[in-house]
């Protein structure tokens, strides 16, 4: 429904369509109904390729691929076909919590797709962790080298946001100085023409027993259960509630704090915004965006 009402807006549209294996082949399957819904609204798709699984970021089976590298020309013959085939105009690697040991590896296997996609036009556009400066050996970010991979990428998407997750503490999903910072950090590394600031279209709902995703399109839902607040140190928003005798601490995005991230993409000149996901978002998500990117 996203796709059909909002599509026309988005530049480029990504189908979380396959994940990756040690030998270099593709489990999964092009959304030949949503591809056509995406090229139909005018947004041009991207193929989207990932390592995550049931329980989690598969670094184990990336390492594998990388050091191989009849792996890797596998992969690099499994991206074109589908690509190729479907008409896909380029691909999204999100390859998440790599080993800080595969940080020239996996710059070296972008330049290598890179030069796999430019002779046919395509595009390459790499996700990459947040992170406010570089440290090599660090084990969530060590492993992507800013400046190997915005020399070789048309675009690189900043995921800024799970500043806090939901298997962490309760804060921000993506406080605004931090996100700036990571912005300062990001710009000195790469061309800011290159970069997408990343958007959490949703955020958490904290218990003691589990964590749940709040959608963006929930907030006016979360009015009713508690008064929301607003963190000046973050400038987010959040609230406390309690359900069943239990009680709940929510941090999510608004119109508010949406409004104050966007002003960073004309502060910083970067290329634009990556949210995460269609769907999760409302018309009110939309106005905010039009209201300052337009």
């Amino acid at each position: 429904d996203s796709v059909l009402r909002y599509g026309g807006d988005v530049n480029y549209t990504a189908t979380v369509s396959y994940g990756v294996n040690s030998d270099g082949s593709l489990s999964g399957q092009v959304p030949l109904q949503g591809l056509d819904q995406i090229k139909n609204a005018g947004s041009t798709p991207l193929l989207l390729i990932n390592n995550l699984g049931d329980s989690g970021a598969d670094a184990w089976s990336v390492h594998a691929l990388l050091s191989s590298a009849a792996a890797t020309g596998s992969f690099y013959s499994n991206v074109l076909y589908l690509v190729g085939t479907y008409g896909y105009k380029g691909v999204n690697i999100d390859f998440e919590g790599l080993w800080p040991q595969d940080r020239d590896m996996f710059s070296q296997f972008l330049a290598g797709l890179k030069a796999q996609l430019q002779p046919h036009g395509w595009l390459l556009s790499v996700s990459v962790p947040a992170k406010t400066y570089d440290d090599p050996d660090d084990s969530w970010a060590g492993a992507y080298d800013y400046a190997a991979i915005g020399r070789c990428a048309d675009l690189v998407a900043l995921m800024t946001y799970d500043q806090h997750w939901y298997g962490g503490p309760p804060g921000p999903v993506a406080s605004l100085p931090w996100v700036e910072s990571v912005l300062s950090y990001a710009v000195s590394t790469m061309p800011a023409n290159k970069i997408l600031m990343g958007i959490a279209a949703y955020g958490y709902d904290w218990s003691p027993s589990a964590t749940s995703v709040v959608e963006f399109k929930q907030d006016g839902q979360l009015a009713g259960e508690g008064q929301i607040k607003w963190d000046n140190t973050s400038d987010s928003p959040y609230l406390y509630y309690y359900s069943g005798g239990v009680e709940h601490v929510v941090w999510f995005e608004n119109d508010s704090s949406l409004a104050m991230k966007l002003q960073l993409v004309k502060q910083y000149r970067i290329a634009g915004i990556a949210f995460w996901r269609l769907g999760y978002e409302n018309d009110d998500f939309w106005s905010v965006v039009d209201a300052y990117l337009r």
